[in-house]
């Protein structure tokens, strides 16, 4: 009786594990599964995240050859009221056209430093969202563009 019961205690033991083998084998393609389920996330995640870097070098870039446009104006701007400058005024009608015009450029650049400086400062808060400040520096930028051509002509 003992040899029997050895042999199906034994019996008994063997179906056991391998039932806990059967269940291990089924945790672990479970958990393999999960795996290849957070991989596919992270590759996704990875794209969306290499397109926004792309996205964002492309909008630096442009913002880059705007604002060398607009230093660009500003020089020609410069040069054009250097030689106002030079070109004296022979009347007292023409000196106080002059100097009416000397004011209005005067305020002109005034105005220009000042949304220029708000650029600079909308470029460095994080006080409100990139969208926000990306259509807060694009209408500055408009404004700045509006003012200096206005003073070329």
């Amino acid at each position: 009786m003992n040899v029997k019961s050895l042999a199906l205690g034994a019996c008994a033991l063997i179906s056991v594990s391998g039932c806990t083998v059967m269940e291990m084998q089924k945790d672990v393609q479970q958990r393999e599964a999960r795996i290849e389920v957070k991989q596919a996330q992270l590759n996704e995640a990875e794209q969306q995240h290499n397109a926004l870097k792309e996205r964002q070098a492309a909008l630096a870039n442009d913002l880059k050859s705007r604002q060398m446009s607009l230093d660009d104006l500003q020089a020609r701007l410069d040069q054009l009221q250097a030689q106002n400058r030079r070109v004296a005024a022979t009347s007292d009608e023409q000196k106080a056209r002059q100097r009416d015009v000397d004011k209005q450029i005067a305020f002109q650049k005034q105005e220009v430093a000042r949304q220029r400086l708000e650029i600079a400062q909308l470029e460095k808060t994080n006080a409100i969202s990139e969208e926000k400040k990306r259509e807060r520096v694009q209408a500055l930028k408009t404004e700045i563009r509006k003012q200096l051509e206005l003073q070329l002509q």
